[in-house]
């Protein structure tokens, strides 16, 4: 239930849902669940949550975007135009806080290379989180 209960966070955490995932994976890994267990579920759940803000934008169009994902709309547009003619490994950078789902939001609108997009996406959290479990474990352990 609480890997499930991870999953959610995850996903909230890497959709327009203002809030982190980290604090909990830790707490998790604290309370004695595997890294591998931690590490696949938090990924798959936050790139799940980054490509709902890619769906909305590919598939939604301006007019929802701006009315569920309420991001500031000067701010997309000058991601919209720094991410044009990129290739799809900026989804590598959609795990940034405050700008990770503005990222996701405009490859959205400027890309279908929804394949790529959703690869780069999940290499980019799983290496995150790969980070921050690897680095707890490093530090807390035999304390």
């Amino acid at each position: 239930m609480q890997l499930f209960s991870l999953f959610i966070i995850s996903f909230l955490a890497g959709s327009f849902v203002p809030m982190g995932s980290e604090v909990y994976v830790l707490f998790l890994q604290n309370k004695g669940f595997s890294l591998e267990a931690l590490l696949i579920v938090a990924s798959i759940g936050n790139t799940l949550g980054g490509l709902s803000c890619y769906g909305l934008a590919r598939w939604g169009g301006p007019i929802i975007v701006k009315k569920y994902l309420k991001h500031d709309q000067d701010k997309l547009e000058v991601w919209q135009r720094k991410l044009t003619g990129k290739s799809e490994w900026v989804a590598l950078l959609c795990w940034l806080p405050f700008v990770g789902e503005i990222i996701a939001t405009a490859l959205g609108f400027i890309s279908k290379k929804i394949i790529w997009i959703s690869i780069y996406m999940f290499i980019g959290k799983f290496l995150r989180y790969a980070f921050l479990l690897k680095v707890t474990e490093y530090l807390f352990t035999d304390i």
